[in-house]
């Protein structure tokens, strides 16, 4: 059962974007399919992140929008063991 207030508000803001803009299966360039908002506890304080996400438009590539995520946004909030 999840709680029943709500995070406080984010402190500090970041936007995430994929490293490269081309696929790397086809070569075509990636466009920004949709953009997500997620709330990240940091030991740094509470992140707004606005992560980019990248999708192939080529219908003949094998990555045919499929997501493709930023690098960074694995390393801010999966933790680091």
């Amino acid at each position: 059962m999840s709680g029943k207030t709500r995070r406080a508000e984010a402190t500090l803001e970041r936007r995430l974007r994929p490293e490269s803009m081309t696929c790397s299966e086809c070569g075509e360039t990636l466009q920004i399919g949709y953009t997500r908002w997620r709330k990240v506890a940091t030991l740094e304080g509470l992140w707004c992140l606005k992560v980019s996400i990248g999708r192939c438009e080529n219908p003949a590539c094998a990555r045919y929008h499929r997501p493709a995520h930023p690098l960074e946004e694995g390393r801010l909030v999966l933790p680091a063991l």
